[in-house]
């Protein structure tokens, strides 16, 4: 079986996902997972095992325009998809999801275009995002911990940084910023 899984959200979205593609891979474990995302996506997902392919779609360059989207869905189509799981909730993603030619497409009853999912999620807000996005293969309670593979270049480049830190010292890492401003703590960063 062939599973694809759109999802062109922001880093801490594709972060979260992670737990879903153990779910799907321990649920179909001969499956081939692919996994559609944006460029910077990719760099969040590369390394991982469970995935076959990173499809990277380029929304805002080279797959931008009506005739470039055409030859990606030409490209998605050959890989013979028999379930997309979709979470991004926003128009491209589900009218890829429609393209692809999935017999079972799988999205949240708000997404935008919602009637292309034959098989739709209820989007519940007092749900964690990690718990909603699990119920997209099944809704048993086992937890999936989020999972990231860095290269042994980043092992390295990390290694590096910690070894200049004395063992006593606690680390703290923040990381203020985000596209959304309501997320966005640059300028309260500086307060501190």
């Amino acid at each position: 079986m062939n599973i694809l899984i759109i999802h062109t959200a922001f880093i801490g979205d594709i972060v979260l996902s992670t737990a879903l593609i153990s779910k799907a891979k321990e649920k179909y474990p001969d499956s081939d997972i692919y996994y559609l995302t944006t460029p910077l996506g990719k760099e969040i997902l590369e390394n991982n095992p469970k995935i076959k392919e990173i499809i990277v779609y380029d929304k805002r360059g080279k797959d931008k325009g009506f005739g470039a989207f055409i030859s990606f869905v030409r490209k998605i189509r050959k890989l013979r998809i028999d379930v997309c799981l979709t979470p991004h909730r926003y128009l491209r993603s589900s009218i890829l999801s429609l393209l692809s030619g999935a017999n079972i497409r799988v999205g949240y009853d708000i997404a935008s275009l919602s009637f292309v999912y034959n098989k739709k999620i209820k989007y519940d807000k007092t749900k964690h995002e990690v718990e909603k996005l699990l119920s997209f293969v099944d809704d048993s309670p086992k937890r999936f911990e989020l999972e990231m593979y860095p290269s042994e270049k980043d092992k390295i480049k990390i290694d590096t940084k910690l070894k200049n830190l004395s063992e006593n010292k606690k680390i703290i890492l923040i990381a203020p910023g985000s596209k959304w401003f309501t997320k966005n703590g640059q300028r309260n960063i500086l307060k501190l």
